[in-house]
């Protein structure tokens, strides 16, 4: 306070920050991520699993329904349910007879950083979505259900094999894991919100051997340039681009830009 003088130093030149050293951005019209279908992306059938990601939704369209993360028959995030709650995140997975969806309290359609984490419980019927950090929703399946179709691809930004804008969605998408056989916690889901895979490999205590063994892609999107994300974990599923662009670098300059250091509670 008062006379007190903080200095930084450093490149603040960078498009994700504390979130993920770059980031994707998709355009809403045929951007799409995605990898050619592996076993190992079989989702959510009758067993543990979670999705979970940093996004920034393009607040200039509606979206509703636009696909975010898809992978075939029933198992998806998407934003603006339905039924018409538009700016909400969906988590659905389909039970064999219904879909069954864990949809937020908010409105997230606001050109804003979220953090989202989608989980099917040991139990293989217990749905919970995550906010920011915060169990936001849960839901249960009728019954276990093992299905899914074979041939559909992992896809970010749209519903698989699907060239219909409506599915497209607007954003920009920051780091993004994939877990096979575990649930993570919420205790989990907010250790590793600022973290990329260096340091979850480095944290024994809440990471452990067993527990990175079930990752199936980790994508810190540190890359930068190219058409494809590397997977950082040894599973080794890269993210294909199709269209989609590189985040464009933010600058910090002195004297005309602001950095706000803000506190609360």
């Amino acid at each position: 306070a008062g006379g007190d003088t903080l200095s930084c130093a450093g490149d603040f030149t960078t498009s994700g920050g504390l979130i993920s050293p770059s980031a994707i951005t998709l355009d809403g019209a045929n951007d799409k991520l995605h990898i050619s279908h592996d076993a190992d992306f079989n989702l959510f059938n009758a067993q543990a699993g979670t999705v979970e990601f940093w996004f920034k939704s393009d607040s200039a369209s509606n979206q509703q329904g636009a696909r975010i993360i898809d992978k075939g028959v029933g198992k998806y995030v998407f934003l603006s349910d339905e039924s018409g709650d538009t700016g909400k995140i969906t988590w659905r997975i389909y039970d064999g007879s219904s879909n069954i969806n864990c949809t937020s309290s908010a409105d997230l359609h606001d050109a804003k950083w979220h953090h989202i984490a989608g989980t099917l419980e040991a139990d293989g019927l217990t749905m919970k979505l995550y906010v920011d950090g915060k169990l936001d929703a849960t839901a249960t399946l009728g019954s276990q259900w093992g299905g899914t179709s074979t041939s559909d691809d992992f896809t970010v930004g749209t519903y698989h094999g699907n060239t219909n804008s409506a599915y497209f969605w607007a954003g920009t998408i920051g780091r993004l894991s994939v877990w096979k056989d575990a649930a993570l916690t919420q205790a989990q889901i907010r250790k590793m919100l600022f973290y990329d895979y260096t340091d979850i490999a480095a944290d024994d205590t809440n990471f452990n051997d067993t527990l990175m063994g079930k990752i199936q892609g980790f994508y810190d999107f540190r890359d930068g340039t190219g058409s494809s994300i590397d997977d950082e974990h040894t599973s080794n599923n890269d993210l294909t681009i199709s269209g989609a662009s590189w985040a464009g670098a933010g600058t910090f300059t002195y004297g005309t830009s602001t950095l706000v250091m803000a506190k609360s509670g």
